[in-house]
């Protein structure tokens, strides 16, 4: 996007994941896997009850898969909530000669798109995770809770997903408005009864601002709003019924 060269504060946009948010993620995780622990009796009572395998789960395997975790989620919310939201609040602007028509924010949009169906992915791999009893046993009941806790983090998803979609589309729809508006005027101070279409008209030393302003309104007029397509529309809703198709046909097997 070449966001050095349009914003006076590139490095928010360019350095969009906080240092300490991987971090914080990551402790809260492993404090909930050890109090986890201390409730099933402490590190003694696991080792006790679920052996060797079971202690080195808690307290070592757990604490790695975490950190993986909770690097992917920085990065997930960095994407789809801080760079949305830190761009709105730029002056980075729209780029209206872009030939996609997409204001030169193709970039961002694909990566928000991109990061959700990474997400979705890892919803499929969590339904499979949770409701492996099943696939395993059909005879086992999956509890009301296991179906509360699958649907509460496929609706997170959506939130953040409809969140980062939201204020990207209304950046762009502010910036058009705010641009066409400033031709607008510019086109009233050139033009002769501006407000009455049977009166309006140019005098001849003003025709070449115009036409010239004319084509600057078009290049504006024809930027498109992300999501701005159907594909990206039908990519973006099935990637978010997914996850919960596939865990309502699992949990009804």
């Amino acid at each position: 996007m070449d966001v050095s060269e349009r914003a006076s504060d590139p490095e928010r946009l360019i350095q969009i994941v906080p240092n300490w948010l991987p971090w914080g993620l990551f402790l809260v995780t492993v404090a909930v896997t050890y109090i986890r622990v201390l409730s099933l009796g402490g590190p003694v009572a696991v080792y006790r009850d679920y052996g060797l395998s079971g202690f080195l789960g808690f307290t070592v395997a757990n604490p790695i898969w975490l950190s993986i975790a909770a690097q992917f989620l920085a990065v997930y919310v960095s994407v789809v909530l801080l760079a949305p939201w830190r761009l709105w609040r730029s002056d980075v602007g729209i780029h209206f000669l872009d030939p996609e028509r997409l204001g030169g924010l193709r970039p961002l949009g694909e990566l928000i798109k991109h990061a959700y169906y990474y997400l979705a992915a890892g919803l499929i791999a969590l339904a499979l995770v949770i409701y492996e009893p099943i696939l395993s046993d059909p005879t086992v009941e999956i509890t009301a809770a296991t179906n509360l806790f699958f649907t509460l983090a496929w609706v997170g998803t959506i939130a953040t997903i409809a969140f980062g979609v939201f204020i990207l589309h209304r950046f762009m729809h502010r910036e058009k408005r705010r641009e066409l508006h400033r031709l607008e005027q510019a086109r009233r101070q050139h033009t002769e009864d501006p407000w009455d279409v049977a009166t309006y008209s140019v005098p001849r030393d003003n025709r070449d601002i115009i036409d010239d302003i004319q084509h600057r309104m078009s290049l504006v007029s024809e930027t498109r709003e992300y999501p701005a397509t159907f594909s990206i529309w039908s990519q973006l809703l099935l990637s978010i019924v997914l996850p919960k198709a596939i865990q309502m046909f699992i949990a009804n097997i």
